[in-house]
């Protein structure tokens, strides 16, 4: 059995010995009968019958760890320029050539991508380690494929899919974090056309993990609790009347802005400069008429950017001019109210929406 760090068993014989083997790798001590040999940056597992001969099964063992440390270092030849090619289709996708991503990954399967960006200072090794793990593919037609790049310092995983995954990915880049200290945003699953935002939204997530949770995903940050507890068709017409004279570029910048918590940390995350950042938040702030640097003004544009779109309710955005982002304070009539023994909950009056 061949054990991975970080992936397990990479192969075993036969199958059921695959977790004996793990736990075999992972403890030599409780496990004297097994021979282990190191090979190819994982550890190699033999568990001899008791009629095999000690020496033959040392020789066994030695011999296979050679030839797997000699095709270790042929696939080590190989995969520096494997992983060129991986960070190209990583920055074509960035740059919104979708087409031919699908093209050369062999058609339309894959429709959606998860994105995973991971800094810290053993980013180089780190990345050895998940390539060995993850055992990334460009096989055409496949269900799946992961993408990893090297992209201005930081690791970042892209994983193509039909819609959804299996956690696969996620297990792999959770322990690699762990093991080599690393910080990590997650985005999606988010349509492949959308990967510069799922790339963005990575960044804003990742700015929110700590060394006690060192993966966040990107819904983790910025999500109001508040938002479900509204009225649905008057809250969706006020957020959809605010975000009228807003793009969906301009809506991506404020909701990455407001995540990251930072004009610097926005501009990181969207690849823009911060004065850049900066003199579009004014704009917006001209054309939003609010004060976008306000505290409330900022919680409010959270639950305008949150709402679902106005569209999906009957008589959503009716005629006439935006009402003003602080205008939510004004238009709902907050009274508590109580139901038996508890704490005071409050209610919303929404008839002047």
């Amino acid at each position: 059995m061949l054990a991975d760090p970080i992936a397990g068993a990479v192969y075993s014989t036969p199958a059921a010995a695959a977790a004996d083997g793990v736990h075999a790798a992972a403890d030599p001590y409780e496990h004297p009968h097994c021979l282990q040999r190191p090979a190819a940056g994982a550890v190699l597992v033999l568990a001899p019958g008791p009629t095999v001969p000690p020496e033959q099964a040392a020789r066994v063992a030695t011999s296979t760890a050679a030839l797997l440390e000699v095709r270790g270092q042929r696939a080590a030849e190989l995969r520096g320029e494997q992983m060129r090619l991986h960070t190209t289709l990583v920055r074509l996708l960035l740059a919104g050539h979708t087409a031919a991503v699908a093209d050369t990954l062999g058609g339309s399967r894959l429709t959606h991508v998860t994105v995973y960006r991971l800094t810290g200072a053993d980013v180089p090794t780190a990345h050895q380690v998940l390539w060995r793990a993850v055992g990334p593919s460009l096989a055409p037609h496949a269900d799946a494929c992961t993408l990893l790049g090297r992209l201005d310092g930081e690791l970042v995983v892209a994983e193509l899919h039909r819609g959804g995954d299996d956690g696969r990915v996620l297990r792999l880049v959770s322990r690699v974090s762990e093991r080599h200290q690393l910080l990590a945003g997650m985005a999606g699953p988010l349509p492949l056309a959308e990967m510069p935002t799922a790339h963005s939204d990575a960044a804003a997530a990742r700015h929110s993990a700590t060394p006690d949770r060192r993966i966040v995903p990107a819904d983790a940050v910025g999500t109001s609790r508040l938002a479900p507890l509204l009225p649905t068709a008057p809250y969706a017409r006020w957020a959809g009347a605010v975000r009228r004279p807003l793009t969906p570029a301009h809506q991506h910048l404020l909701l990455v802005w407001l995540r990251t918590g930072s004009k610097p940390r926005a501009a990181a995350a969207l690849g823009l400069s911060a004065g850049t950042v900066r003199a579009r938040i004014r704009e917006l702030s001209r054309l939003l008429r609010a004060d976008l640097e306000d505290a409330t003004v900022q919680a409010h544009l959270l639950l305008v950017l949150r709402a679902p779109a106005s569209a999906e309710i009957p008589g959503g955005d009716g005629p006439g001019p935006p009402p003003p982002v602080w205008r939510l304070c004004r238009t709902a009539s907050w009274t508590p109210r109580r139901s038996g023994p508890g704490p005071t909950a409050w209610s919303a009056d929404w008839s002047r929406i």
